[in-house]
This record gives structure tokens, sequence and C-alpha cells, in this order.
């Protein structure tokens, strides 16, 4: 039996990583709480747009992948920002419905329903529960990062880069050893992050 390629290797990789993504999706739709509805809107819409953007086996080489991958981990963190202060808001004596109201003004969040729902039993469960986002969402966060990782492991082939997974103040990011290879790392780094539009 011959060992799988590479490319064949990256494609199982992928999609292995998004039935994760897709689990954590699912995660976060049945631990809804009506009081929360505004922002679990927007973090399902902000995995839904990952899931599109990375979810082409066949069609997407490693390099796009990698790019993808980079151009999402700001809006991720951007996310994971806003659920801690969210928190923050909440420990302080907030009450929810203002708080989301109050983000909804500033624009971070949609507009809060207005809903009959039986409201959370407050500040215990809706502080667990903020706890419970951030931690998935951390997750994915961590996901992206290894959906770059397991492109860069491909494109490294060439450019002798060993990608590596790095936790730096609680949030993943990405970190990269670099091998004799001829080339400099100005010259690697412009290579990966080429037509990558920061937001």
């Amino acid at each position: 039996m011959n060992a799988p390629t590479p490319q064949e290797e990256f494609e199982h990789t992928h999609k292995d990583f998004l039935v994760r993504l897709e689990n954590l999706k699912l995660k976060l739709q049945t631990d809804q709480v009506p009081e929360l509805a505004a922002l679990d809107e927007s973090l399902t819409n902000t995995l839904n747009n990952i899931l599109e953007r990375l979810a082409k086996p066949g069609q997407l080489s490693p390099q796009e992948i990698f790019k993808e991958a980079l151009k999402l981990i700001p809006e991720v963190d951007a996310k994971r920002f806003l659920i801690e202060n969210l928190l923050e808001d909440l420990k302080r004596g907030g009450n929810m419905p203002d708080i989301a109201q109050r983000y909804h003004t500033l624009g971070l969040l949609n507009q809060p329903e207005v809903s009959n729902a039986q409201p959370t039993n407050p500040v215990i469960k809706l502080g667990e529960k903020l706890i419970n986002r951030k931690r998935s969402w951390g997750k994915v966060g961590a996901f992206l990062c290894q959906f770059a990782i397991n492109a860069l492991r491909v494109i490294s082939k060439s450019v002798e880069i060993e990608p590596q997974l790095l936790i730096v103040g609680g949030i993943p990011s990405i970190g990269f050893t670099f091998k004799g290879s001829g080339l400099s790392f100005d010259d690697i780094i412009q290579t990966l992050t080429e037509d990558i539009q920061w937001s």
C-alpha cells in the first residue's frame, strides 16, 4: 500500500478540522439563551463565513487555505474580545438587555430581538454561558491556526519552514522555524503573505 502524498494528507486533515468546526457550531446552536441571542447570531454568522471560505475540498490549494486562514484570524480574535468585554460588563453589574443594546449602538452586535422566552437565571447562568462561548471561541482560533499550519506543511516542503502552534497570552497564534533553504526570512514572509488583505 502506497503512503499518502503530502496533498492527500493535507486534504484529509483539512476535512477533519472542518468537521470539528461544524461540531463547535452545533454546540453553540444547542446552548442558546434569549439574552445572548444577538451574540450567538454574530458568532454563528462568523462560523458560517469561516466554513464557507475554507470548505472547498479539491478546489482550494494549500496556498489559498493558508491565506484564507490568516485573513480570518483577526475576525475570530475580535469576536473573542467582544465576548470578554460582554463578560466584564456583566461582572460590573450591567444587565444583559442594556449591554446588548449598547453594543448594538456601537455597531458590535445586531439589534437584540425582543423575546417572550423566560429569562435565564440572571448573572450566574449568563456568566457561565459567556465563559463557555469564550472557551469555544478560543478553539475556533486554534483551529484556524491549525488550518494554516496544515497548509503550510505542504507549502514548506519547498522552502523548509516548520510551522508551530503557539499560545501567547492565552490566544492561539502561529510561529515558524526556518531552516537553511537559501531564502531569506523576508523572501519567505513576502511569498507566504502575498495578497493577504488584513481587515
